[in-house]
């Protein structure tokens, strides 16, 4: 299922583009003067100067005559052509803006927008300036656009909120942290400013503090779904699952038609081990976006999971074979199914299992479990020579896993005290690598300048090195 990291964008808002500057609701904050209101700006729809035309006595198509949808192009050749008749508008520059944004053409939005801030004074056109530029990869000009929309209103949330997503699309996360929590420090009751920052903490991995961030959002605010969104995402990262699948509820019941809340619904409750309560939230989930693989691999799993019969596993196939027609490098579908496969048992079954988990080998040659399965099923199958293939990879795998974990463990268990330096100066004396028992000696006598044992063996480290009397090793 798709992921809660996204960049907030203003395409919902630009309809809202005949308001106020936007400052903080319930920030405290003072608003800063209105802008003088430009004369277009009481409508921003992109042919409303054609309407207005119409209006005065052109022809119009009859109303008996059936209305033949436009195109993508149609409604720009219009737009396009309104724009040539009347050049200064403010309303159809933004409106232009508006249609290539909604269509996530973003480049194509700027030089409208560009134009539209040398028509108004008004802080709104360099908001969406800063947003068509970040989501196009123009930051410079994303920046410049920011820095004159705080210049205009300090206190607009909008504004602020842009620059934090400006540093998440530079991927300088830590910074956008440190400035979202600043703001969110600043205008605490600000609910667009904690939503960003718990949605940072989301991508960052950082739940306890999503939450932190989102509960009060939701609390202010009970019918915002997005919120109620993030911290169902945060709940279900902090493993508090049953928590998630109420937030996720909410959604639902807010947004009918959000495939993703279902769909994760279903899945926690999969991951619950409640399989037959899963399956209603992932059928809803199917239903609203038949496109997304994770779906059917989920509900595949409900049934998989639920019992070994034959009926169940021919429901779990059949899902799992629909999820890798939309994505046949899924992992998450090629593991269930490879596995469900495997557990047959069967000589048929065996090596379409091994087609899938050498599929798994190739997203990942490092995949050490799918190298295991692998092997055994060559085995099963009396394939000697390739079992022993896979096996001699898993084995280099597994023992460059355990040193890997092992040194792990020497790392975490280490503590920094003049005992540990001298036993590790003891041990480089043993193996005579006496350069390296001086560090350590004169380590431990950085933390106990006393350790007379500690000079006598740097003395010793010396002496059996040739370098006390300038001797040769």
């Amino acid at each position: 299922m798709r992921s809660s990291c996204r960049l907030f964008t203003l395409t919902v808002l630009l309809g809202a583009l005949g308001c106020g500057g936007g400052s903080p609701s319930n920030s405290g904050v003072t608003p800063s003067k209105p802008a003088p209101k430009v004369a277009e700006e009481a409508s921003i729809d992109p042919l409303s100067d054609l309407k207005a035309a119409r209006a005065k006595g052109r022809p119009t198509p009859s109303s008996s005559e059936p209305k033949k949808a436009d195109t993508f192009e149609d409604v720009q050749t219009k737009i396009e052509g309104a724009l040539k008749s009347s050049p200064n508008s403010y309303s159809l520059e933004m409106g232009t803006a508006r249609f290539y944004m909604n269509a996530e053409r973003y480049k194509e939005a700027i030089p409208h927008l560009q134009k539209a801030t040398r028509l108004t004074d008004r802080v709104f056109p360099w908001i969406a300036l800063g947003d068509s530029a970040t989501l196009s990869g123009q930051f410079d000009l994303a920046k410049q656009a920011y820095q004159r929309a705080i210049q205009l209103d300090p206190g607009n949330s909008r504004v602020m909120r842009g620059i934090g997503q400006l540093y998440i699309a530079q991927q300088k996360f830590d910074q956008a942290q440190k400035y979202f929590e600043e703001c969110v420090k600043k205008y605490p009751q600000n609910t667009k400013l904690r939503t960003s920052l718990g949605n940072l903490y989301i991508v960052q991995n950082k739940p306890v503090k999503a939450i932190e961030a989102l509960e009060p959002v939701v609390k202010a605010e009970p019918t915002n779904a997005e919120a109620h969104g993030f911290l169902g995402e945060a709940y279900a990262r902090n493993l508090h699952l049953e928590a998630a699948i109420k937030e996720y509820e909410i959604v639902t019941k807010l947004d009918p038609k959000d495939p993703v809340a279902f769909g994760r619904i279903g899945l926690y409750n999969v991951n619950l081990t409640r399989y037959a309560q899963a399956r209603e939230p992932l059928n809803k989930a199917i239903q609203l976006d038949p496109m997304d693989a994770h779906y059917y691999w989920a509900l595949g799993d409900s049934w998989l999971l639920e019992s070994p019969d034959d009926l169940h596993f021919e429901k779990a196939s059949q899902l799992y074979r629909q999820a890798l027609n939309l994505s046949p490098n899924n992992e998450k579908a090629l593991y269930s199914f490879a596995m469900g496969l495997s557990r047959r048992g069967t000589p048929e079954h065996l090596k379409e299992a091994i087609v899938y988990f050498d599929r798994l080998i190739k997203i990942n040659p490092n995949d050490m479990n799918a190298n295991f399965k692998a092997a055994e099923a060559h085995r099963l199958l009396g394939h000697t020579e390739e079992a022993r293939k896979y096996q001699a990879k898993f084995r280099a795998l597994f023992d460059k896993g355990r040193a890997q974990n092992r040194e792990l463990y020497r790392k975490a268990a280490f503590k920094d005290t003049p005992a540990s330096y001298m036993s590790l100066a003891k041990k480089a004396m043993e193996s005579k690598k006496y350069e390296l028992a001086i560090t350590y000696y004169q380590a431990a006598l950085q933390r106990d300048d006393t350790l007379t044992e500690a000079k006598r063996g740097i003395l010793e480290a010396q002496n059996r090195s040739g370098l006390l009397n300038g001797g040769n090793r």
